[in-house]
């Protein structure tokens, strides 16, 4: 598939939405800063959210090896929009907030079983031109490199996700890593068990994909799964980093602080170690 749009119209079109996320922002006080592994607030004076620190030491306690190397993703996303909202003026961040918002009726909206072609394109849109242009492995050639996406865990979704429909054409030459999920467990926890990869990765480099990470413990178990079945690195590249002020305090204080208008470079590299 060739990008639909060059990066300067690409810009243009979504350029508004976009945040590079700048892990561990610092604290100046005012704003919290963000997770150092994930980028989400986090209260100051802390340098981790709760799931990373939780994974994190899991790792550490049990021998695992870290399930994700380094971690991407293109946007922040703000959950709750509402059209009718007046707007708070009052607030520095609103109009990142109200693009955070209609980014994530994006993220949520293409994979609709009734979606519009309009969300659709965007979301195949940001994928190819995320894909195109921050993949792990350029300005190699690629040698060596598998893709997988984090399976759902929900068992109601019905054929095939959309954005599996996307990927595998974008990245019709690399090899498909067989990632399924093995077990039912509670989604909100890490669980190093819940997917599994028949096949052999050993050596192999991963580039693992997801629409959205919330609060990560999916693409993380995930990436165990890759790990177990002998991969060497594994990077996440999510498309979004799913936000909700309403549920979390330094949520709010960061959005309202204007911490979404980082501002978006499509020269810097978006990628976080994790490890």
């Amino acid at each position: 598939m060739t990008s639909p749009l060059g990066s300067s119209l690409f810009l243009r079109e979504y350029g508004s939405f976009l945040c590079n996320v700048r892990a561990g922002l610092p604290a100046d006080g005012v704003r919290p800063g963000t997770c150092e592994m994930c980028g989400t607030p986090v209260t100051v004076g802390y340098a981790t959210c709760y799931p990373c620190h939780a994974v994190r030491d899991v790792a550490t306690r049990t021998g695992i090896p870290f399930p994700l190397d380094r971690l991407a993703f293109l946007t922040y996303a703000v959950e709750g929009f509402d059209v009718t909202r007046p707007v708070p003026v009052s607030l520095t961040g609103d109009t990142h907030e109200r693009q955070g918002r209609q980014a994530y009726e994006i993220l949520k909206g293409f994979k609709a079983p009734r979606t519009s072609r309009v969300l659709w394109m965007s979301a195949a849109a940001w994928t190819v031109w995320m894909l195109q242009n921050w993949a792990p492995w350029l300005p190699g050639n690629g040698a060596g490199w598998h893709w997988a996406q984090v399976p759902s865990v929900r068992s109601h979704r019905v054929g095939e996700h959309p954005l599996h429909a996307i990927v595998k054409v974008v990245l019709a030459q690399f090899p498909e890593a067989d990632l399924r999920v093995s077990r039912s467990s509670d989604a909100r926890e890490f669980d190093p068990e819940r997917f599994i990869c028949d096949q052999s990765l050993a050596g192999a480099n991963v580039v693992l994909i997801d629409d959205s990470w919330t609060t990560g413990v999916n693409a993380l178990s995930a990436g165990a799964a890759l790990k177990r079945a002998g991969a060497k690195r594994v990077d996440g590249m999510m498309l979004g980093r799913l936000l909700n002020p309403a549920r979390w305090a330094p949520t709010a204080q960061f959005i309202e602080h204007d911490g979404l208008g980082q501002g978006f470079d499509a020269a810097r590299s978006p990628w976080i170690s994790l490890i």
